[in-house]
């Protein structure tokens, strides 16, 4: 057997990931195999003759063939249902308190001081999880702010609970970080499974089972594992579902999942108009686009001053970022650029003015 070809070339048994924990350290005795240790984490590609095994490793890089009965596996979720899924839970994000502008030459004034923006070139990532290329676009009919590719990046605990963070860009290359329960990946798996056995039935991968931190302290080494089963996870989940244009059900579910923590996200709004300031609440997707946020003031300016002849067209609005930049929010461009700032502070400044 060539070894340049198992260590490439990477087939899951039957389309499934399986995992296993080395139980006692084995030393190699041949070429094509590999020196493992005591409680190492392996994926299994195939197995052998004469009782081995092959095996990847998960936390470096390296392949090779190990004695099968030295493996014992790490059990992960199979597709079943249960029979009562509990509901998803609502999660209230707290918001921040609100700065009033700081500049010298804003702190006792009614009105903004105009700036420019400086706008960098536009971001792009590169992770295990591969944006979809031109043709898979195609296929679907993807729009440019559809999730394209995704990876747990850390893990980590609040508040007694293990939050999951994920890096995820965009077709269009926006990037975002959201954190995750480990309920709200059952949710998902539980949402595709009962999708998939009205429509497609494909092979969905398994998720991975919950683990349970003692003292609420999340080691280093059950940190890395668990970000490599997640990212095995959602690289097949990928494959088999962004890849396949009969499954576009299951692709909505998808991208309705990354979309609606972030539409619900409640971001608090001070607006500046005609010597006033008034302090309004609304979602990230109220306000995700340029339209949408001369749409969402125009309602409530209109509300609060009883004003209502004002017309879209002719407002104008301006914003701070870092409590004393001035940027005039004339397009889509550059509203786009203070978003991510927008989402990570819950807050938003403005001067709305009518031309």
């Amino acid at each position: 057997m060539d070894e340049s070809h198992f260590i490439n070339s990477y087939n899951p048994i039957n389309g499934q990931l399986k995992f296993y924990v080395v139980q006692k350290s084995y030393t190699s005795v041949q070429p094509k195999h590999i020196s493992l240790k005591r409680g190492t984490l392996v994926q299994l590609v195939s197995r052998e003759n004469n009782g081995l095994c092959l095996v990847k490793l998960i936390r470096e890089v390296g392949a090779g063939l190990v004695p099968f009965d030295y493996l014992e596996e790490y059990s992960i979720l199979g597709g079943s249902l249960p029979k009562n899924p509990k509901p998803p839970v609502s999660k209230h994000n707290t918001l921040m308190e609100l700065t009033p502008p700081t500049s010298p030459s804003t702190l006792k004034s009614y009105v903004f001081s105009p700036a420019s923006v400086s706008r960098g070139s536009s971001l792009s990532v590169s992770s295990s999880v591969t944006s979809a290329s031109r043709d898979e676009q195609q296929t679907l009919n993807l729009e440019n702010d559809d999730v394209g590719s995704f990876e747990v990046v850390s893990i980590f605990t609040k508040d007694s609970r293990v939050h999951y963070s994920i890096k995820i860009t965009s077709l269009s290359n926006k990037i975002r970080k959201e954190n995750r329960y480990y309920h709200d990946f059952y949710t998902l798996h539980s949402n595709l499974i009962m999708e998939n056995s009205k429509s497609v039935n494909i092979k969905l991968p398994c998720l991975p089972l919950p683990v349970s931190f003692s003292n609420n302290e999340v080691d280093s080494v059950t940190v890395g594992e668990r970000i490599s089963l997640f990212n095995n996870y959602m690289a097949e989940l990928k494959k088999v579902i962004f890849d396949n244009k009969e499954a576009i059900n299951l692709y909505n579910i998808v991208q309705q999942w990354f979309m609606e923590s972030e539409n619900n996200t409640v971001i608090k709004v001070k607006v500046l108009f005609k010597r006033d300031y008034y302090v309004m609440k609304c979602t990230y997707g109220e306000i995700s686009s340029h339209e949408k946020l001369r749409i969402y003031l125009k309602k409530k300016i209109a509300a609060l001053t009883k004003d209502f002849n004002i017309m879209e067209e002719d407002l104008h609005v301006k914003t701070k970022i870092d409590g004393w930049y001035i940027v005039n929010l004339s397009n889509d461009e550059i509203y786009n650029e203070i978003l991510p700032k927008v989402k990570e502070a819950k807050k938003l400044v403005l001067e709305a003015i009518i031309h």
